[in-house]
């Protein structure tokens, strides 16, 4: 486990400002110590608020990752699939022009009321993002659930900002204990953005029973207890980056290269190498264009072999 970072005890009020020079002195030394927010080119920014400023127009406020935003960029609000232009960022209270991923940031959009955005829409580059209303998921349940969760139990589901009903299909068990973790495909009454690696909580009516990591945003329906579905969730979840990219050019392909970075929430800085050494080793194929390239057509040997076979 990870030690955690030494803390000087001592008072802290904030009504009389006792001892909070020295608390936000060691908040800037954990800052400067934590590894900066990977921009993998996708900028994510779960809208929490939205509301007019006079003079201004439309802000909507959000954190900002996977990717930066700058000003005079087109935007899209998922899942509404309405595209807007950047006016303005702040950060802080303060005008950037390129906002990097992990910033808490304001955006200013041009030609949209707030009254038509709505909290848990999700703002990023167009043509890359859809909602999904079907998730493979590792989900654990808390210690404290009141009682074991059953296959097709019904929920509320949160992943950043946004929130819907939803139904737990359990496929390596056919009840979850409290404490334990399983394999599960959700379904979500309204479709929402997810990618992989996103972190989400479950909820009952009466409390939060558990949560856990979205594997795959968009898989096919499955039947509980197929083997090969959980051995293909585990090497997603747990197996190598190159074990991943094969799964994802089987499932997918043949596709673009953008596609399989989709699936993986990965950058083409990432994939790139790795892609390489599976090109060498003809266990994928490059069909058009080069490794180099978003729209590059991929597929795996396998799916080549399938093909022949029939």
């Amino acid at each position: 486990s990870k030690a955690l970072p030494k803390f000087d005890l001592q008072l802290v009020s904030a009504q009389t400002g006792l001892g909070l020079p020295k608390l936000q002195s060691q908040i800037d030394d954990m800052l400067s110590s934590t590894p900066a927010r990977q921009d993998l080119g996708r900028p994510r920014l779960a809208v929490d608020r939205s509301f007019t400023v006079a003079g201004v127009g439309t802000v909507v406020t959000g954190t900002l990752i996977d990717g930066r935003l700058s000003v005079g960029e087109e935007v899209e609000l998922i899942p509404s699939g309405r595209k807007y232009r950047i006016r303005g960022l702040q950060s802080h209270r303060k005008k950037v022009k390129v906002a990097e991923p992990g910033r808490r940031l304001a955006v200013n959009l041009s030609g949209v009321s707030h009254y038509e955005i709505e909290r848990g829409e999700l703002l990023t580059t167009p043509k890359w993002l859809q909602p999904t209303s079907l998730t493979d998921v590792k989900l654990r349940l808390i210690p404290g659930a009141p009682r074991p969760l059953k296959h097709n139990a019904r929920v509320t589901f949160h992943m950043l900002t946004s929130e819907t009903t939803a139904r737990i299909r359990l496929l390596n068990t056919k009840q979850l204990e409290p404490g334990e973790t399983a394999w599960a495909q959700i379904h979500l009454a309204n479709p929402i953005p997810l990618v992989r690696g996103d972190l989400f909580i479950v909820r009952s009516a009466e409390t939060t029973v558990g949560g856990g990591k979205v594997v795959d945003p968009y898989p096919r329906r499955h039947r509980p207890f197929a083997t090969a579905v959980l051995e293909r969730l585990t090497t997603m979840d747990e197996g190598s980056l190159e074990e991943a990219l094969l799964h994802y050019a089987d499932q997918w392909g043949p596709c673009e290269l953008s596609t399989l970075c989709q699936k993986g929430n990965l950058s083409l800085t990432e994939v790139q190498p790795v892609m390489e050494q599976l090109i060498e080793s003809r266990r994928i194929h490059l069909l058009v264009g080069s490794i180099d390239q978003h729209n590059s057509i991929v597929y795996s040997d396998r799916t080549l072999q399938r093909i022949r076979n029939e």
